[in-house]
């Protein structure tokens, strides 16, 4: 039997971690920088009392430890009419992936010393989402040096990307904020279109019709992005409004989805009258076999202790026997 339970997403954040060196020899030879994102949210199941919590956890790498069997990452269904919102969300999803790793090698070739990252993404549900004020960020950069060999950590927290970017920061340097505001969004708003929520006023999305003026404003960047890698971006490669000249595609809308869950249901059955009585008997016998067993063993262990000859076999018994008889003709 299934269950389908309505849900609500209660909380997410989002997590970029920026690697370079640290990732597999394969994923550096086809793109020296990997900005891997994951998602951890928590959704609520009304149908129970009290409601059931459950945590999802998902993560996306354009180019995964696995590349070398020449796989990047792609969802399982893309379909631009029927579900026109996770197909610009995929797009947007791998185009700032290649986006912000193009901006960390431009600034490591620039003089940048940072080796790897970490940025916290916590959204807040009283900021439009438009703004660059809608995630609050923490982050940690391991930066090394040479001659001497140093390395240190750079760390923040509680700041927004609007901050960052006007901040003027080398370290880590601020050009690389608005790709990860843009970059967090796009994860963000897909998880939620793929998990069905489509409470606007709570869970803003930037893949839906009330937003379409700031995915052509996103997507605006695919058509002059520098490729390092080896690696293609999609499946659109234009803006939002260039793309629907060419494409076919749906209504920007999230729709309803649900979790179902499988479980066994047993009715109890009483057997027939011929089995009990079957079973019961086996089991007096086993019982009583049992018991004599046990009755035995003491037994045995009782005449042993009081008569020593209760040891021997019976043909060693008879010779004793026998031996007492031939010691008293002889007396």
């Amino acid at each position: 039997m299934a269950a389908t339970s309505k849900r609500r997403v209660e909380s997410a954040s989002t997590i970029i971690e920026l690697l370079a060196e640290d990732r597999t020899a394969e994923q550096f030879g086809w793109c020296q920088w990997g900005p891997s994102i994951s998602a951890m949210t928590v959704c609520s199941l009304s149908n129970s009392n009290p409601a059931t919590m459950i945590n999802v956890t998902t993560q996306y790498d354009l180019l995964p430890p696995t590349v070398g069997n020449g796989q990047q990452s792609y969802l399982l269904t893309l379909d631009p009419i029927a579900k026109a919102s996770l197909w610009w969300g995929v797009s947007l999803v791998s185009a700032y992936w290649m986006i912000l790793s193009d901006t960390m090698q431009t600034n490591r070739e620039a003089g940048s010393d940072i080796r790897k990252g970490s940025i916290n993404l916590q959204p807040s549900i009283n900021t439009d989402i438009s703004s660059q004020d809608f995630f609050t960020v923490n982050y940690h950069f391991i930066s090394e040096t040479y001659e001497p060999l140093k390395v240190y950590v750079t760390a923040n927290n509680s700041v927004t990307p609007s901050q960052l970017i006007t901040g003027n920061a080398t370290n880590p340097p601020a050009n690389i904020w608005n790709s990860v505001d843009i970059y967090g969004k796009s994860f963000y708003s897909t998880v939620l279109a793929d998990l069905g929520q489509t409470s606007g006023s709570t869970q803003p999305n930037i893949l839906t019709e009330p937003y379409k003026d700031l995915l052509q404003n996103y997507t605006s960047a695919f058509e002059n992005m520098k490729n390092r890698c080896n690696a293609a971006n999609g499946p659109a490669t234009l803006s939002f409004n260039n793309e629907a000249q060419t494409t076919n595609f749906g209504t920007l809308e999230v729709t309803n989805s649900t979790i179902m869950q499988q479980y066994l249901c047993q009715v109890p059955q009483q057997k027939s009258t011929g089995a009990l009585v079957v079973a019961i008997l086996s089991a007096d016998l086993v019982f009583l076999q049992t018991l004599w067993k046990i009755f035995n063993l003491v037994t045995t262990s009782f005449l042993q202790r009081k008569d020593k000859t209760t040891m021997f076999c019976e043909s060693a018994a008879k010779n004793l026997v026998e031996q007492r008889h031939g010691h008293d003709s002889a007396s």
